[in-house]
């Protein structure tokens, strides 16, 4: 998947952990939610079950950004391996809770406690990915790529597990959670945590960022976008009466996404300014505009999928990037983690949104709304700047105009605990410039 002058990252010894360690956190995602129906459908109904699937994906969602800043500022060897044991045990009283009928009150709460203790293996391994220059862009087009394949392989391999016994999914979740974990843990030197030179952001984190928060608002209809297709086409199978089609749907939705992704990790940049992310995403747009022009016909749109989810993956990475490189320095994992949050917020609307349509017997508008939806995320992409803020691992640079009216080499400001320290080379008639040139960030 290597670009120019970039190998593929399972050339090299942690490229390979890594990779693991990204199949560990994604394929897990693709299980979760069948596995939940599948354990609970039968003892405590469908609607209940549901529910259920609600609680673990809330509180996972919710949670995520105070995780992804713990493993910033104390490491990943120290959150993982607690938040690990603590999801198996809340994991395992929600097996144990399922298996009784008329313990739903107790299944929710077992639920949220679950999501709320899952460790962010996906921020930690994409900030990972991220932190390297040499595999950036080709471990990035890889962990999205997995992302789409968990699509597919995920409810499959539930499914599966599921047949030999009802609480099989959630287990091969846990195992494949804690086999992710220990991947990420023997990553060697790169492991994310504490940077002394950095500091960890303040209070707020990445959210002081202007841009960044513009970048969330991007983030939240971009998913809506992408969820509404990802929910809206199987929906509309089963309403036709072709549910059995409906997993051939997902699949070819996501096979596209893992082609955009491969070719992406070939071609693309490495780096994505905030302010460049319309393009992708007007891209988006455009393929998701296909759909309405196949209608409710099954097997038109059985075609047009893939073309559909090609610019997904792209749009993601772009995101991902974006993010990583207007976040403060030392937030790189809660800087992805908030993404996730986002990601939570704007697929959960959608879904209802979507149904609700298809329910209503208005197939053609919920076909159109994807592409309603990217066009805002892509309108949102452009009232976003790049605020100046130091690159998530890397230190800042800011242009010094010289006494000769040129501009003097580039010196380096780096921040600390939420407030700016600039290096002591610098002029103290320089020091009001930096000041100026950063508040534009808050």
């Amino acid at each position: 998947m290597g670009g120019q002058g970039q190998g593929s990252p399972l050339g090299r010894p942690e490229g390979r952990r890594l990779a693991l360690a990204t199949l560990g956190a994604r394929l897990p995602q693709g299980m979760i939610g069948i596995s939940l129906l599948l354990l609970l459908a039968r003892e405590q109904g469908i609607r209940a079950a549901g529910e259920v699937a609600a609680c673990y994906t809330l509180g996972f969602g919710m949670i995520v950004p105070l995780s992804g800043r713990l493993i910033d500022r104390v490491g990943v060897r120290r959150v993982v391996p607690v938040m690990t044991l603590a999801h198996t045990v809340s994991v395992l009283s929600l097996i144990a809770a399922a298996a009784q009928s008329g313990y739903t009150i107790l299944c929710l709460i077992c639920a949220a406690l679950a999501g709320v203790t899952g460790p962010p293996l996906g921020p930690a391994v994409r900030a990972l990915w991220l932190q390297s220059p040499e595999m950036r862009r080709a471990g990035l087009a890889l962990d999205t790529a997995f992302l789409s394949l968990s699509n597919i392989l995920g409810p499959v391999t539930a499914s599966a597990l599921v047949a030999v016994h009802p609480s099989a999914g959630l287990l091969g979740v846990l195992l494949l959670t804690m086999t992710g974990g220990c991947f990420l843990l023997s990553v060697p030197g790169r492991s994310p945590g504490p940077d002394a030179r950095h500091g960890t952001g303040g209070l707020w984190g990445p959210l002081r960022v202007s841009a960044f928060r513009r970048l969330l608002t991007v983030m939240l209809f971009a998913s809506s976008a992408i969820t509404s297709v990802a929910v809206g086409l199987p929906a509309l199978a089963e309403i036709n009466g072709a549910g059995q089609v409906s997993g051939l749907l997902v699949g070819a939705f996501s096979v596209g996404g893992v082609i955009g992704g491969i070719a992406w990790g070939r071609r693309g940049p490495r780096h994505s300014r905030p302010h460049r992310l319309s393009m992708p995403l007007i891209g988006l747009a455009a393929a998701f505009s296909l759909l309405p022009l196949a209608g409710d016909h099954l097997a038109v749109l059985l075609a047009v999928a893939p073309f559909a989810g090609l610019p997904v993956a792209i749009v993601l990475a772009a995101l991902a990037m974006a993010a990583a490189d207007s976040a403060p320095a030392g937030t790189a994992t809660e800087a992805q983690s908030w993404l996730v949050t986002a990601n939570t917020a704007g697929s959960a609307a959608a879904a209802v949104v979507v149904t609700d349509l298809l329910a209503r017997g208005e197939p053609r508008t919920a076909l159109i709304v994807p592409t309603v939806l990217a066009l805002m995320a892509a309108g949102a992409a452009l009232l976003v700047r790049d605020g100046g803020e130091n690159r998530a691992g890397t230190g800042s640079a800011v242009r010094v105009p010289g006494r000769d009216g040129g501009v003097a080499a580039a010196q380096m400001v780096t921040r600390s605990a939420g407030r700016g320290r600039v290096d002591r080379r610098l002029p103290r008639s320089n020091l009001r410039r930096g000041r100026r040139s950063r508040s534009e960030d808050i």
